[in-house]
């Protein structure tokens, strides 16, 4: 998960400014970014012959989902990073999905065929 280092306050946990983010919009800028970082990061880690290698999971904000080009985001960092879609597991909330469920399945329509892993978190707790 994704941690703000404040210059006074110190680690600042995503549960006190990830709302924040995704009501004022601000996710929009900071998920991509995150996701970019975490597939650089990544496509540095070892990798034995013929093992699948390490994932890294992102999490995505219904925000981030319903927004409808986090597959092109996704494809543009994979690309960028050199990182396999394989080893790129997204994370999404029940929340993301619930509400729009036709947009949900067309847009984990399109992240499925990037390749990448999609899991759905915290399912059930409403």
């Amino acid at each position: 998960l994704l941690r703000w280092q404040h210059p006074a306050l110190g680690a600042i946990p995503p549960s006190v400014f990830i709302d924040v983010a995704e009501q004022s919009g601000l996710i929009e800028e900071i998920g991509p970014r995150v996701l970019r970082a975490a597939c650089l990061e990544a496509v540095q880690w070892p990798v034995r012959s013929g093992e699948p290698g390490l994932f890294v999971s992102v999490n995505v904000s219904p925000r981030q989902l319903r927004s409808g080009d986090l597959a092109d985001t996704v494809a543009r960092s994979l690309a960028e990073s050199g990182l396999p879609a394989a080893r790129l597991h997204l994370e999404l909330t029940e929340t993301a999905v619930i509400g729009d469920e036709m947009l949900a399945a067309s847009l984990l329509d399109r992240l499925h065929r990037t390749g990448v892993k999609v899991w759905l978190d915290d399912f059930g707790t409403g």
